[in-house]
């Protein structure tokens, strides 16, 4: 019998690493009921031969009738919830067979007192198989759960840390363009007192150096001050409102249609400069996608639903391949051709950090940035 118990462990083992070897490529190439299959052949097969060896040595009333568990046990540990499940109602339907077997063949010739004793094993089995494969695949799924949030949470100091580096670029650069434009602009005003030059041409040169003068200005205050400090709250049709007219200094060659819900006056939400920037680069990534397919127009729609504002940027582009949706948003993704790239990570990271999230979607004409952040309603006194 306990030879018979280890060989059966054996076997267990056995077909455990066969469908482990098996069950990447049975995922590739089959269905689920398939998948299903082949994770309980180990266990069906296990849990049989160990149903005909107690047959052989007393059924039902052999000690050795816990070896039952061990099927029970390693399913529950390794499988999914379904599969643990299924073996724990076979290992008690096959006790169950032991136990109808037994009293049809001779458990009537012995004494009450031990026939109760045996019926006493099967409820104990019963319910203790139940317990622990509740308890095994409940304290399963939340190591598993835990692991996911490590590794999300891992994959975020990553990029965190990445756009921190990318950031420090950003300020240093930023110190180190101070200096230039100071000496272009003086440049400038001397090309403006001769004579031989284009007007328009100087023109232009200057206004564009103003504007980066007036940039470089804008993010060292930024990096100078406390951004917690900065945070201020500002009903949503008027962030929206200065948000688009930021933008739209700097990119008037598209058309935009606006759509707020009226009740987006009753609220308001926590923002400051760096929000304001994420969803310009949102605008800036529309119009890069409309204006790269031959569209002058994007459209945002914005609405208010369980205390949260939902704020949607379509496009006209061409669409986002489904290949980089879900590695968009990410530090090292970068697809010019489809308006998006580093913007969409420092957009993503800022969102994040108000307690927000962004969504891409594809359309059937373009595609969709979805903004959902935390908001709340005004005080009635306001």
């Amino acid at each position: 019998m306990v030879w018979g118990i280890c060989a059966g462990y054996a076997l267990l083992l056995a077909l455990m690493t066969r469908y482990l070897d098996v069950r990447e490529l049975a995922a590739q190439s089959q269905s689920d009921l398939i998948n299903h299959l082949w994770s309980l052949f180990p266990f069906v097969l296990d849990l049989c031969f160990y149903g005909v060896l107690l047959q052989m040595h007393g059924g039902a009333s052999n000690a050795g009738v816990f070896v039952l568990y061990l099927p029970v046990i390693v399913a529950a540990m390794e499988m999914k919830r379904r599969i643990a499940w299924l073996v724990a109602v076979l290992a008690i339907a096959i006790y169950t067979g032991l136990m109808l077997q037994g009293h049809a063949a001779h458990f009537e010739h012995l004494s009450e007192s031990f026939t109760n004793h045996l019926s006493g094993m099967w409820l104990t089995f019963v319910i203790s198989t139940l317990l622990m494969t509740w308890f095994v695949t409940q304290q399963r799924q939340a190591i598993i759960s835990q692991q996911k949030q490590i590794l999300k949470l891992r994959e975020r100091q990553l990029r965190d840390e990445q756009i921190l580096s990318v950031a420090t670029m950003g300020a240093n650069t930023t110190h180190r363009l101070a200096t230039p434009l100071s000496t272009a602009r003086l440049l400038v005003d001397e090309l403006k007192e001769n004579q031989a030059y284009e007007q328009g041409l100087v023109d232009e040169l200057s206004a564009q150096i103003h504007v980066c003068h007036q940039t470089v200005h804008t993010i060292a205050q930024q990096v100078r001050s406390h951004q917690s400090a900065n945070m201020k709250l500002v009903a949503i049709d008027d962030f929206i409102e200065q948000t688009l007219q930021y933008w739209w200094i700097s990119r008037n060659d598209i058309r935009y249609q606006l759509n707020v819900a009226p009740e987006c006056v009753n609220y308001v939400l926590s923002t400051d400069f760096n929000l304001q920037m994420s969803l310009t680069n949102l605008l800036e990534n529309a119009a890069y996608a409309s204006l790269a397919n031959q569209q002058d127009e994007i459209t945002i729609d914005v609405s208010v639903s369980a205390q949260q504002v939902v704020i949607n940027i379509d496009d006209q582009g061409q669409g986002i391949d489904p290949k980089l949706l879900s590695q968009l948003g990410q530090v090292k993704v970068a697809s010019k051709s489809q308006g998006m790239g580093m913007g969409l990570a420092l957009a993503n990271a800022t969102i994040e950090r108000f307690a927000g999230q962004l969504q891409l979607f594809n359309l059937p004409s373009g595609s969709r940035s979805q903004v959902t952040l935390p908001c709340q309603a005004l005080a009635l006194g306001h």
